[in-house]
């Protein structure tokens, strides 16, 4: 009989341990953290329209459920035609401060001027596709992340940048979006 009681008395606690977090596991759910993403295109190739629906797809699926999203389109003449890559955190954070967010997720697609090859008839400058990821703390004013990430692989798809080779160069975009969401994931606190 003893043996019994004591049994049941071990059941019960061990039950207690696993039913009391889950009956509070309701009560304690996160509170999203609000995020502004923008995504801005510099790039001026014959097919910005898609590398935009792209690009504005991906960033709404990768803050859809996580986070809550700020409007961004009261901020969109701050940035049109123009880069924040030499804006330092404190002024970007104070550009989009008003609009309440905590984070501030900026992504800029633009064909930057890298290497210059000297040959003997003429220099030569390719552009290189590149997309530049910043992650900026509104609220304290310091930049998570700072980040190029390359949009081509080989010197194929870098010309197709240049020479307006739409399949290559959108199919070039989608990995270098998927590497920002990898670098998001990383560096964006919930």
């Amino acid at each position: 009989m003893n043996k019994i009681k004591y049994l049941l008395v071990c059941v019960l606690l061990i039950s207690g341990l696993f039913l009391v977090p889950t009956c509070n596991a309701q009560g304690d759910a996160r509170a999203k953290s609000s995020v502004l993403y923008y995504f801005n295109n510099n790039a001026r190739t014959a097919f910005d329209e898609s590398i935009n629906d792209i690009a504005n797809e991906f960033l709404y699926k990768k803050f859809a459920g996580l986070y809550t999203r700020v409007d961004s389109a009261p901020y969109a003449n701050l940035f049109v035609n123009k880069s924040l890559l030499k804006y330092d955190a404190y002024d970007m954070a104070e550009l989009v401060a008003p609009a309440g967010a905590k984070y501030f997720v900026y992504l800029e697609l633009g064909l930057y001027q890298e290497d210059s090859r000297l040959h003997l008839t003429y220099l030569d400058k390719p552009k290189y596709a590149k997309l530049l990821l910043r992650i900026i703390d509104v609220e304290q004013k310091r930049e998570l992340l700072h980040n190029f990430i390359p949009a081509y692989t080989d010197e194929e798809s870098r010309q197709a940048w240049e020479q307006g080779d739409k399949g290559v160069a959108l199919e070039e975009l989608r990995t270098a979006l998927f590497r920002a969401g990898e670098d998001i994931s990383t560096h964006l606190p919930l």
